[in-house]
C-alpha cells in the first residue's frame, strides 16, 4: 500500500506509525499526524517535527492530549498557533489563551472560534430546528438596519464558498454580535411558527441590537422573547 494511504489508514498499527513518523516526505508525516489512530507516543514525536504543517496537523488531531495541545499553543510558528485557534475542541481556556496571542490574526481567529462555540451552545439550548429557515436571517438583519445590502451579499457569497451558515460567517467577520444573532434566530423561529409577524420580528431584532450595548436591560428583554418561545 502507498505510504500516504498507510499513514491515514484506520488500521494503522503502532509499528507502522513509528516507521512512517520518520518518512522523508512531509506530506506522509502530515497525513500520519492527522490520523486519529496514531498513538500518543508518535503524536508527541510529531509535535517536534521540523515541518510546520506536520505540527499543525497534530494540533487538529482529535486524539491529541492536553499536554500536546498546551505544547503546541506555545509553538514558535504562527501557522501552528493559527491552526489551533480555529479548533473548537481544544477547550475554552486554551482558546482564551490564544485570544491573547501577540499575533493579531491568531487572536482574532481564536475569538471567532470561541464566539461561534458559544453561539452554537445557546442555539442548542433553545432547540431550534433550523438556523436558516424562512424568513431568512439576512433579511431580518437587513430590514432592521443592522447590515447593508452590499455587506449581506458579500457575506452570503463568502458563507457559500466556505460552507458556513450565514450566522457563523457574520460572527466571524464581526458584522454582528453573538447576542444579536441569538435573538434574531429566535425571532426567526417564532416567525416561522407564525407566533410573530415579520414586521414584529424586525422590531424585536432592531430593539435587541440597541440593548446589546446596554447590558443592564438585557434580562428583561430576553425574558419577553423566551416567554414567547416557550
Amino acid at each position: 500500500m502507498d505510504d500516504y494511504l498507510s499513514a491515514g489508514s484506520p488500521l494503522l498499527s503502532l509499528m507502522e506509525a513509528m516507521v512512517l513518523s520518520q518518512h522523508a516526505s512531509a506530506r506522509v508525516r502530515c497525513k500520519l499526524a492527522a490520523n486519529p489512530r496514531c498513538s500518543h507516543t508518535v503524536l508527541h514525536a510529531l509535535a517536534n517535527d521540523p515541518n510546520v504543517e506536520v505540527r499543525a496537523a497534530v494540533g487538529q488531531n482529535l486524539c491529541a492530549d492536553a499536554e500536546l495541545i498546551d505544547k503546541l499553543i506555545e509553538d514558535e510558528s504562527i501557522a501552528v498557533r493559527f491552526q489551533l485557534a480555529g479548533n473548537p475542541n481544544i477547550g475554552n481556556r486554551r482558546l482564551e489563551q490564544l485570544m491573547n496571542d501577540t499575533n493579531p490574526y491568531i487572536a482574532e481567529r481564536a475569538w471567532a472560534t470561541f464566539e461561534t462555540k458559544l453561539l452554537e451552545a445557546q442555539l442548542t439550548k433553545f432547540n431550534l430546528p433550523e438556523l436558516e429557515s424562512k424568513p431568512l436571517l439576512g433579511q431580518l438583519l437587513l430590514k432592521a438596519g443592522l447590515i447593508s445590502q452590499e455587506n449581506l451579499d458579500a457575506a452570503l457569497q463568502e458563507a457559500k464558498n466556505l460552507g458556513l451558515l450565514l450566522g457563523n460567517l457574520l460572527l466571524m467577520r464581526r458584522l454582528s454580535s453573538r447576542y444579536v444573532l441569538v435573538e434574531a434566530l429566535l425571532v426567526q423561529h417564532l416567525i416561522g411558527q407564525k407566533r410573530l409577524s415579520f414586521d414584529e420580528g424586525v422590531y424585536f431584532v432592531k430593539r435587541e441590537s440597541k440593548i446589546d450595548t446596554c447590558n443592564i436591560f438585557r434580562p428583561k428583554v430576553q425574558s419577553e422573547l423566551y416567554e414567547a418561545h416557550a
